[in-house]
C-alpha cells in the first residue's frame, strides 16, 4: 500500500517484473542487470550516436545563445560599455544589410526573402527591440530579445546564407551575415549579465560585504582550531 503525499489516501501498487525495480538487490535484479550488460552495443550504436549529436547541438545552442549566468560582480561600466558596443555594431551591420537587400528592390525576392519574410519583419524588429529593453531596464523584454536572436540565428540567417550563394553575391556580404551571426553570440553573453543584473542589482555589494565578513571571522578566530585547514574549508566549518 502506498500513501499519496499531502492526503490520506492509500492505493495499492504492484509490480509485475521485480527485476525492474530501482535499487533493487535481490537475485533476479542482478541477472536482469547482467542481461543488459551483456548486450552486443554495435546494433544500438546509431541510435547512440544520434543522442550524441542531439546533446552535442543542444549544449551548444545554449552556450551560444541562452546564456545564464550569475549577476555581475565587478566592472560594471566595463561590462554596459561592451554589451552597448555589441549592440551598436548590431544596429551598423544589420542596416548595412537591409540597404543592401534593398538596393536594388528586386534584390528584396531573391537573396532578400528569406532575411526579411520568414519569421516576416523579426530581422527588423529584434534591434529596436534591444534598444527598448535596455533602455527600460525591463529583464522580461531582454529575455525576449535574446529568444528573438536566437531564433534569428538558427533559422533566417542559414537560408540567408544559403540564398546568398546560390544567386552568388559578393563575398563582402557573407561577412558581414556572419558577423552577424558571431555578434548574436556576444549579445547573448554580455545580455544575459546586463540581464542578470537587472533582476538582482544588489547581488555584488552583497557578495562583497559577505566576503569581508567572512575574512573577519576567519582571521579573529585565535583559537586555533582552523590550524592546517584550506581557505574552503575553514569557510564550510563556520556554516
Amino acid at each position: 500500500m502506498v500513501t499519496i503525499h499531502g492526503t490520506e489516501i492509500t492505493t495499492e501498487v504492484r509490480i509485475i517484473d521485480k527485476s525492474k525495480r530501482a535499487y533493487d538487490i535481490s537475485i533476479d535484479a542482478h541477472r536482469a542487470l547482467e542481461v543488459v550488460l551483456q548486450k552486443d552495443k554495435s546494433k544500438t550504436r546509431f541510435k547512440h550516436l544520434c543522442v550524441r549529436f542531439q546533446s552535442v547541438f543542444y549544449s551548444a545552442y545554449i552556450m551560444m545563445f541562452k546564456f545564464h549566468g550569475s549577476p555581475p560582480t565587478a566592472r560594471l561600466n566595463a561590462l554596459f560599455m561592451l554589451y552597448s558596443l555589441v549592440l551598436s555594431f548590431e544596429l551598423v551591420l544589420s542596416a548595412i544589410f537591409v540597404i543592401h537587400i534593398m538596393n536594388p528592390m528586386s534584390y528584396i525576392w531573391s537573396i532578400g526573402f528569406p532575411y526579411l519574410f520568414i519569421l516576416p519583419g523579426l530581422t527588423l524588429i529584434a534591434p529596436f527591440l534591444g534598444i527598448i529593453a535596455s533602455l527600460a531596464g525591463s529583464p522580461r523584454m531582454m529575455m525576449v530579445y535574446s529568444s528573438v536572436n536566437a531564433t534569428i540565428a538558427l533559422v533566417n540567417y542559414p537560408l540567408t546564407l544559403i540564398a546568398l550563394i546560390f544567386f552568388k553575391d559578393q563575398a563582402a556580404y557573407i561577412g558581414i551575415l556572419f558577423m552577424l551571426f558571431m555578434n548574436k553570440i556576444l549579445l547573448s553573453f554580455y545580455g544575459g549579465k546586463v540581464r542578470q543584473h537587472f533582476i538582482n542589482p544588489g547581488y555584488g555589494k552583497t557578495e562583497e560585504k559577505m566576503q569581508k565578513y567572512l575574512e573577519k571571522m576567519l582571521q579573529s578566530d585565535a583559537s586555533g582550531r582552523f590550524k592546517g585547514f584550506t581557505p574552503a574549508e575553514r569557510a564550510s566549518a563556520l556554516v
